[in-house]
């Protein structure tokens, strides 16, 4: 008898090996991703030098997260959550939007955050994170403007009471 193939991401926990490949990941779905939402110069400040940061690393080891890999392992997305159950990222490839990538990582940490017997979850969302955000159930609290290298980025303050 043969199992069927699964056609939807794998799901592992990250490991220090991953930090490139997330770092990449992120940096595309900034600069790519959301080019329709964010001009130029706000996805540049987003986004940060193309060399990963000397502290990438430590920032996904440093909450749980998770990575979404198809077929030989190439990294497709990555969530984490803190331990006070804030998302800070949850970014898939542009190519992988709208595949179910995202829903499947963001699944895996409310589940968690579930598991853990959170009350609530929390999450600054970019504007085309929001709309998915929303279909989940989430509601926002606010919008705001973050400053990164001296340029004012719109994002919204979310959340989910469980």
């Amino acid at each position: 008898m043969r199992l069927p193939i699964s056609r939807g991401p794998r799901l592992r926990p990250v490991t220090p090996q991953d930090a490139r490949a997330c770092h990449a990941v992120f940096r595309d779905a900034v600069m790519t991703g959301a080019k329709k939402l964010y001009p130029p110069a706000q996805r540049a400040a987003w986004a940060g030098p193309q060399a990963m940061p000397d502290d990438w690393p430590d920032r996904l080891l440093a909450h749980d997260t998770w990575v979404a890999t198809r077929g030989l392992g190439r990294i497709e997305g990555f969530v984490t959550l803190s331990a006070k159950a804030h998302i800070d990222f949850l970014y898939v490839l542009p190519a992988q939007m709208g595949r179910g990538t995202a829903a499947r990582l963001y699944d895996q940490a409310e589940t968690c955050a579930r598991d853990a017997g959170t009350q609530m979850m929390t999450t600054e969302a970019s504007h085309l994170a929001r709309s998915f955000f929303t279909r989940q159930g989430w509601q926002v609290e606010g919008r705001q403007s973050v400053i990164r290298d001296s340029v004012a980025i719109t994002n919204y303050r979310m959340f989910k009471v469980f």
